[in-house]
């Protein structure tokens, strides 16, 4: 985790890692709260359709409950294969 922080941004930002126990999102909103975070940063898989699909019920209630910004990120959806070169030649 130490690794996803760029170098030019350790002089400003501050990595916290914890493990709790409990409801996912409880206990996100209740550390956030008791330590004052200034940014939470979630990652989803969301496949589907609606709000509960596409983030999750925890990240939905994160989302809209937490005491401060929320940032959501989701995988890339792969690129598609590219097409077969023709190589020119006789056919």
């Amino acid at each position: 985790m130490d690794n996803s922080v760029p170098m030019e941004a350790r002089s400003w930002c501050e990595l916290k890692l914890a493990v709790r126990e409990g409801q996912p999102y409880r206990e996100i909103l209740t550390y956030a709260e008791e330590e004052e975070i200034d940014l939470i940063c979630m990652g989803v898989r969301g496949t589907g359709f609606g709000m509960k699909a596409l983030f999750g019920s925890n990240a939905d209630r994160v989302l809209r409950q937490a005491p401060c910004p929320v940032l959501i990120a989701r995988p890339l959806k792969p690129a598609p294969a590219p097409a077969p070169e023709s190589n020119g030649g006789p056919k």
